[in-house]
């Protein structure tokens, strides 16, 4: 195999001569940078590579290692690693001191390339260290490396976070007691939990961009509700000029406003037995847009209800 067809998913042997390991380290001092990492397996299963951190001699590193230790310091310096005394101020001095070694040791083992494929697969925090992620145990499992990246940070649902023995804090986290689901059940209930809050993520993207459109309907039809109980303009106005200010009027680009939405109705309570024209504001023309409004609204909420996202070509 060559130098360059060397990757994490496709490992080349591991040099065991001096020769070979000075020729893998030159070929790291003329690619650094360029995107080039070469990643060597050994008979254990292992895999390593290359670095210079810090500007100094080359050498190998394993990359289990690395991954576990990149991984525990990200989460301490995100609070979310449970401490020896935070397993004593909960258990006890002794009891703290056994659970906690014993979680180590369960942490060792879960970057252990005995315990996984490291060519295909990520150790992967389920529920995410940045959305509220413990770094334990039960939050740790090889998951495949494109699904990894193409769920990013979505945090876990309380239904999943309960059934995986997962915590929003440390205090919990470490006070959880029950047998943990097989990694096989663990991995799909966390998948199917990313879907959902993945969706959800969607709706309410969704709602966001057409709340003005809910907002511009409460406007209406507070103002249709008004002119058909007979409330006077001034009346009609101080319920829904609040309401103004909580969207972009899409009517008159954001000018309207208390004022001059009761000038406009006082205008249309003198018109109602005319004959010229409505006024935008009169009855006809409200009842008409309430419609409009209400229909749209409608359309959102069966979109909801149907597990589709609104305008989105469904």
């Amino acid at each position: 195999m060559s130098r360059e067809e060397s990757s994490r998913s496709n490992p080349a042997p591991f040099p065991t001569t001096k020769e070979g390991q000075e020729a893998a380290k030159a070929y790291f001092r003329e690619n650094k940078g360029k995107g080039k990492t070469q990643y060597f397996i050994k008979p254990d299963g292992s895999i390593h590579s290359i670095d210079n951190k810090g500007g100094g001699t080359e050498s190998f590193y394993n990359y289990h290692t690395r991954l576990k230790n990149n991984s525990a310091y990200r989460a301490r310096r995100l609070g979310a690693t449970p401490s020896k005394a935070d397993y004593i101020r909960n258990h006890g001095e002794k009891l703290g001191v056994d659970l906690f070694d014993a979680e180590q040791e369960k942490l060792r083992s879960v970057y252990d390339p005995k315990n996984y494929d490291p060519k295909i697969h990520d150790v992967d925090h389920q529920n995410p260290l940045k959305r509220g992620g413990i770094h334990h145990s039960n939050n740790l499992i090889p998951l495949d490396s494109s699904i990894n990246r193409s769920k990013g940070a979505t945090p876990l649902d309380k239904v999943s976070k309960a059934a995986l023995l997962l915590a929003d804090n440390i205090d919990d986290q470490i006070t959880l007691q029950g047998p943990l689901p097989t990694p096989e059940m663990r991995q799909q209930i966390a998948l199917k939990s990313v879907s959902r809050m993945s969706k959800a993520g969607k709706l309410m993207s969704s709602i966001d961009k057409f709340g003005k459109v809910a907002a511009a309907a409460g406007v209406v039809l507070t103002i249709a509700d008004g002119l058909s109980n007979g409330a006077s303009a001034g009346e009609i106005a101080n319920k829904a000029g609040g309401q103004i200010f909580d969207f972009i009027n899409p009517i008159d680009n954001g000018a309207l406003n208390g004022n001059s939405l009761q000038h406009e109705l006082a205008k249309s309570e003198q018109y109602t037995n005319g004959n010229r024209p409505k006024d935008p504001f009169s009855n006809g023309v409200v009842n008409g847009l309430a419609s409009m409004a209400g229909n749209q609204l409608k359309y959102i909420g069966n979109s909801f209800a149907n597990g589709k996202i609104p305008y989105n070509g469904d």
